[in-house]
């Protein structure tokens, strides 16, 4: 290795490198907070064979790590096993399973090592053309109990589920992981720094991670794949990382994302978040609130930070700044339960916060409200000329403001292709969504296409505009089977120049609704929203529409929105004949009116 002031340079070459063992790293990288001058990490041809975890830098500041590398596992490490499916049974709950031959070591040690365990997870893939299950089988939750596996040959072994896992076939293949964490390239409180040209075609957990990023960092020609490599009985990897393939949490900043390939994740594409907590006890005399949470600590909210506090139904009460974070023992019963995000107190941890300002809006603050730290939800990202393909997840989900999605294609997920809503109910992922760009992205595959909303646990939307200022400009949205666009609880939308290909037309799936408050056979699907501008959109169907289902008549469906301005109705084109609906909308009104978020 070569090292000067300002880098250093690893020798072209195959190596094996042994992790840290706490915190699971090959190459671990932690700076001194004085230094902010340029550095150069450069692994130019290097191929890095893993164990573990991968590269984390640590506390740095203007950092370049790059390849062009690769970072891979020694295969008897890889965090999951996979085989064939030979026997089901008729509960859906017992399955022999041929494990294929280069995972068999793989099977075999994870047994040993979580003999008392449930698997992390596990996906189920078509044995034909390898891809995800249609969305109407499912198949993302195969969840194996090691402890009650049985040996029967040399290379098939007995499972037992913990749970229902869909519609499963004999010949289908499956992906078995291991119940891990680590990363393949994580970045912890890094700003400035960027990681470019790497391959990764496996990760014992998210692939890249930017954990509580004060400043942003950048993230360049990233490629995530299974190694295209046949085994010794010729079977390809079914999966990359076995979580997301990006994921950013409580950035000041959030990342920008460009020229990357995400194919085959065990969960998400890319995912950008905070942390929601939720008000414990209100202590006005002080101007402090004791916030908790089961993920809570001062490195994800402290000084200087921006909080925004909601009543349990999404109602903004005000906004106010953080002066100081001190960590306090529980104010309130264990057996508390927090009805927002649908769990008791118990492994809560507990912060008191005091703010700047006591807002008026804060004045009889229900029981149970929550807080959004939105200077650390990972603003300002960008995701640009993306590829997303083949995970079993949403391609994006995006909770943050400021920022931009363009160019980028998404095709066959297991969930929303791009999911731009907070998460209320166990994930806490926090925030909004305000002032976005949404632009000239494809996004194919029977998953739902757009959703822009807010709601607890799946329920009806919050008759609060909380999403503001969102835009949705020359997208394409081809295949989906439900909901190709979802707007809800927001305001001053713009749906501009969208193009909806041969969407509701599966052959055999009659199901075109997402959430309960939706109808069926309807192309867009919007619930209190509070200024809405449309504008050349168009609706198409063609010789791939294998069973149209779509209402041409009444294509949309609206539920107390107001202030629309432009022609709701798409333009409407069968086999190239143009389509009129004799009625534009379906509106149903509600029986309370939404408000716009106010600010303050």
């Amino acid at each position: 290795m070569q090292c000067t002031g300002a880098g250093v340079k690893l020798q072209p070459g195959s190596y094996q490198v042994q992790p840290d063992s706490a915190l699971e790293a090959h190459i671990l990288v932690t700076c001194l907070q004085t230094r902010t001058s340029a550095f150069e990490i450069d692994l130019s041809g290097s191929t890095l064979n893993a164990l573990v975890g991968g590269i984390y830098l640590n506390q740095c500041r203007g950092v370049t790590l790059h390849g062009p590398a690769t970072l891979t596992y020694t295969q008897s490490q890889y965090p999951y096993a996979q085989g064939t499916i030979k026997t089901v049974s008729t509960d859906s709950l017992q399955y022999n399973i041929q494990i294929h031959a280069d995972f068999l070591q793989t099977w075999q040690r994870m047994l040993v090592v979580f003999a008392n365990r449930e698997s992390g997870g596990g996906v189920v893939y078509d044995g034909v053309t390898r891809l995800t299950l249609p969305l109407n089988r499912r198949g993302t939750d195969f969840v194996v109990d090691f402890s009650k596996t049985i040996q029967l040959n040399a290379n098939t072994f007995a499972v037992t589920l913990v749970r229902y896992p869909g519609i499963i076939y004999v010949n289908d293949l499956v992906v078995v992981t291991q119940p891990t964490d680590a990363v393949g390239i994580a970045c912890s409180s890094c700003s400035g720094c960027t990681v470019r040209d790497f391959i990764l075609p496996t990760a014992a957990g998210f692939a890249f991670y930017d954990g509580t990023p004060p400043g942003g960092n950048t993230w360049l020609n990233l490629a995530l794949a299974p190694s295209k490599v046949p085994g010794s009985d010729g079977q390809l990897p079914l999966m990359s990382s076995i979580h997301d393939g990006f994921h950013c949490t409580s950035g000041k900043v959030g990342p920008t994302i460009n020229n990357c390939q995400f194919v085959s994740t065990g969960d998400d594409g890319i995912a950008i978040h905070g942390r929601f907590s939720t008000v414990v006890k209100v202590i006005r005399e002080e101007g402090a609130l004791i916030l908790g949470a089961p993920i809570l600590n001062p490195g994800e909210l402290n000084s200087g930070d921006t909080i925004v506090i909601y009543t349990p139904d999404g109602r903004r009460l005000g906004s106010t700044n953080v002066v100081s974070v001190s960590v306090v023992t529980a104010p309130v019963p264990s057996s508390t339960y927090d009805n927002v995000f649908g769990s008791d107190y118990s492994r809560y941890s507990y912060l008191k916060v005091i703010v700047t300002m006591w807002q008026p809006g804060f004045v009889g603050m229900p029981a149970g409200s929550f807080v959004s730290p939105t200077s650390r939800v990972g603003n300002n990202y960008a995701i640009t000329n993306c590829y997303i393909f083949n995970g079993r997840g949403r391609g994006l989900i995006v909770r943050a403001s400021q920022s931009l999605i363009q160019g980028n294609t998404i095709i066959h997920m297991t969930d929303t292709s791009i999911h731009m809503a907070p998460g209320l109910d166990f994930s806490r992922e926090a925030g909004f969504n305000e002032d976005m760009l949404v632009r000239d992205n494809y996004l194919e595959g029977e998953q739902q296409g757009i959703i822009l909303g807010a709601n607890l646990h799946g329920s009806t939307p919050f008759i609060y505009a909380d999403n503001y200022n969102v835009r949705y400009i020359n997208n394409t949205v081809v295949g989906s089977q439900t909901s190709p666009l979802t707007i809800t609880s927001s305001g001053n939308v713009v749906v501009q120049n969208n193009r909806f290909i041969n969407i509701l037309c599966s052959a055999t799936v009659d199901n075109t609704r997402d959430y309960p408050w939706q109808i069926q056979k309807v192309a867009f699907q919007l619930a209190n929203v509070y200024g809405i501008v449309f504008s050349g959109n168009s609706l198409t169907f063609n010789s791939g529409c294998a069973r149209s289902q779509t209402n041409l008549n009444a294509p949309v469906y609206l539920v107390n929105v107001t202030h629309i301005v432009g022609a709701v109705n798409p333009t409407m084109s069968v086999a190239g004949t143009i389509v009129v609906g004799t009625a534009a909308i379906q509106q149903r009104p509600a029986v309370a009116g939404i408000q716009p978020a106010p600010k303050d």
